[in-house]
């Protein structure tokens, strides 16, 4: 499937509000058919309710549920909602990436700067 299709597929999932990253293209070609079927069905079962996302630690984003899913070695993915309504950004991007947006979150301290 091309990042096109994708972004369609996306958009008729999770709304026409739905946001991607400036990267979501190139880290989507690189992941396998089985990889990219795989990041749809994780999609749709975040929106079903069936995986479980949190909260922010941020009290700057404590109005969104944000999901988090690794993809193979070098992929990983952000989803995010705001509560009780829509999804509003999907993320591809690297681990260096992910590990920054999860530090403005307040998930975690990045294992990049050695905090």
């Amino acid at each position: 499937m091309n990042p096109e299709e994708a972004r369609q597929r996306l958009h008729k999932l999770l709304g026409e509000q739905l946001e991607f990253n400036k990267d979501f293209d190139n880290y989507f070609s690189l992941l396998k058919e089985t990889m990219q079927q795989d990041l749809l069905k994780w999609c749709n079962d975040c929106k079903e309710n069936i995986t479980q996302g949190s909260v922010p630690r941020n009290p700057r984003y404590k109005d969104r549920w944000v999901f988090f899913r690794k993809i193979g070695r070098g992929v990983r993915c952000t989803l995010v909602k705001i509560k009780n309504s829509t999804f509003i950004n999907i993320y591809l991007f690297s681990h260096k990436e992910y590990d920054d947006l999860r530090l403005e979150y307040g998930y975690k301290k990045s294992s990049y700067y050695g905090s």
